[in-house]
């Protein structure tokens, strides 16, 4: 999210969620020149879905039109489930 300087807490950039509320998983990547796609997940995120709709159609298309790319992820559960 981009905001300005003083911007912080204005309304426009102010979203209520419930702190409870499960079940939707954001997911983007960043480099020194561009942002990449944002992903929004519906339902739980489990290592066949990362696969199937972050790594496949974004990360590795992503990674095969560039040499200089290092991925990094957080070791969360479905970046290192065994599948």
């Amino acid at each position: 999210m981009y905001r300005r300087t003083g911007e912080r807490f204005a309304d426009s950039c102010v979203q209520q969620l419930n702190r409870f509320q499960r079940g939707i998983t954001e997911w983007g990547g960043i480099t020194t020149t561009q942002k990449l796609e944002l992903v929004v997940i519906r339902g739980t995120l489990n290592g066949q879905r990362y696969i199937q709709d972050i790594l496949e159609p974004v990360v590795i298309l992503f990674i095969n039109h560039r040499s200089d790319v290092i991925y990094h992820h957080d070791n969360a559960k479905p970046h290192v489930d065994r599948i």
